[in-house]
C-alpha cells in the first residue's frame, strides 16, 4: 500500500505481504520516490519529515494479522 500525505510531497509504504512486517516513508523529488527511513518489524521507525514520528511496525499489524503470521511460520 502506498499512500500520500501532506500535499503529496511524501508517501509511506506498509507492507504486510512478507512474513516480517515493514514500513518505509518516501519523499517525492523531482518525479521520483526518495526513501527517507525504514524499519522492520522489532526495530523502531522514526522520522521528523513531515512530522516527528516513531513506531515499531509490528504495532501496526492487529491481533488476527499477528496470529496468520505466527502460523505461516509455525509457532501458532
Amino acid at each position: 500500500m502506498l499512500t500520500k500525505s501532506g500535499g503529496g510531497r511524501s508517501a509511506v509504504d506498509i507492507a504486510t505481504a512478507v512474513l516480517l512486517p515493514t514500513i518505509a516513508l518516501l519523499e517525492l523529488v523531482d518525479g521520483e520516490y526518495r526513501p527517507l527511513a525504514a524499519a522492520a518489524a522489532g526495530t523502531t521507525f522514526g522520522t521528523n519529515r513531515p512530522l516527528d514520528f516513531s513506531v515499531d511496525p509490528a504495532d501496526l499489524l492487529d491481533d488476527e494479522a499477528s496470529t496468520e503470521e505466527d502460523a505461516l511460520r509455525g509457532d501458532g
